[in-house]
């Protein structure tokens, strides 16, 4: 026995006194519905004996999970903790204490701070994968040891502060950076352009890949409370946007898919020409996807689109309630170069619309580069 997975039960200590005489048993996996006995709490101390082979450990939720982890933080070379939401801020020192650790994998749940410092004393650390950084307000300090950094999300804010080490060849491999918007676009722009400069420090160390290849600009919970007692749209906001994609200058080239997340009526009420014209200063150059949900398209963006974003290959327009059919068919029937144009979840009325624009064209026989694709409509 190699492998054992333990699943909807209460681990009493009669169990891990027999794995005792499974000396080839080499990982433990906890799900998340697996209770500790209160005798076995009492007594944790004790499993290292009865699994003196057990290198590697999953634990699931719950946690009463984390006993297991002290009691077995010296010989563990891989650990992954799922759901780790459930540990309280000063529950850390068990993943301190597995001074092994080769790999560390922290799934679906944010990290916070006092775990970032406990991995950071973890000498013999060499794989790192994070599922979500948010709120860090103090350098993140990688172990010296550390080669593979994967990141799931981050934000702007905790960007800016996670560095290459100059003492480590370590690699960052990045699914998601988010950037906040609020109403001040000295402060948006600030903190877009310190995130951007911290990546290019990785870029220029060629340490650094994109998985995801996405990047989402969206209002800050601030930003859009203040938007909402507005009551209408804000031009602020809509400046503060393109002060980011300014600030973004940085990685121009190193970003080929952007999502913009809004809410309708609570940035700006149409998607312009000098939008995209301050977006393809930032980051235009390779920028092969654009996701715009709940955002209209003003008719001066159609052209703009070709002009401002040359190597765009696919543009996806989510929840649109209205369309401008005219500067649609126009921008459709022209294209200068291929593009599909993907209308996720629109309205009846530009569903309808888009309809008629592909009847219009296949009637008329144009031959158009722009393909216009209806995607999840009611």
């Amino acid at each position: 026995l190699e492998t054992l997975s333990l699943d909807d039960m209460t681990l009493e200590p009669s169990l891990f006194a027999s794995l005792a005489h499974c000396p080839q048993l080499k990982t433990l996996i906890v799900r998340s519905d697996v209770e500790l006995s209160p005798a076995l709490i009492q007594d944790t101390a004790a499993l290292k004996w009865c699994m003196p082979s057990v290198k590697e450990l999953q634990v699931y939720s719950h946690d009463m999970h984390l006993p297991l982890v002290g009691a077995l933080s010296g010989q563990l070379l891989h650990l992954t903790m799922t759901d780790t939401g459930f540990a309280e801020r000063g529950s850390w020192g068990a993943i301190a204490q597995c001074s092994q650790l080769r790999s560390f994998r922290h799934d679906d749940g944010e990290v916070d701070p006092p775990l970032l410092d406990a991995l950071a004393g973890l000498s013999h650390l060499r794989q790192l994968k994070l599922s979500e950084i948010r709120g860090v307000t103090e350098p993140i300090v990688l172990p010296d040891s550390l080669v593979d950094l994967e990141v799931g999300s981050i934000d702007a804010s905790s960007m800016q502060h996670l560095l290459p080490s100059p003492r480590s060849a370590s690699h960052l491999k990045l699914w998601h950076l988010s950037i906040g918007v609020s109403a001040d676009a000295t402060v948006s722009a600030g903190t877009a352009g310190r995130a951007a400069s911290a990546l290019q420090q990785w870029m220029v160390k060629q340490r650094f890949s994109w998985a995801g290849t996405r990047m989402s600009c969206s209002l800050t919970p601030v930003a859009r409370r203040a938007a909402a007692r507005a009551g209408k749209p804000s031009h602020a906001l809509a400046a503060s946007m393109r002060a980011v994609f300014g600030a973004l200058a940085p990685l121009q080239g190193h970003v080929t898919k952007l999502l913009l997340l809004t809410d309708t009526g609570l940035t700006w009420q149409k998607l312009t020409a000098t939008d995209l014209q301050a977006l393809g200063r930032g980051l235009g150059g390779r920028l092969k996807m654009l996701i715009l949900p709940e955002l209209r398209v003003a008719p001066n963006a159609w052209q703009a689109i070709f002009t401002e974003l040359p190597a765009l290959e696919c543009i996806q327009l989510h929840s649109m309630a209205r369309v401008d059919a005219p500067a649609l068919t126009l921008f459709t029937a022209t294209a200068p170069r291929p593009l599909r144009m993907q209308f996720c979840r629109p309205s009846p009325a530009v569903c309808e619309a888009v309809q008629h624009i592909q009847e219009v064209i296949r009637v008329q026989g144009v031959v158009c580069k722009v393909q216009l694709e209806i995607m999840g409509a009611d």
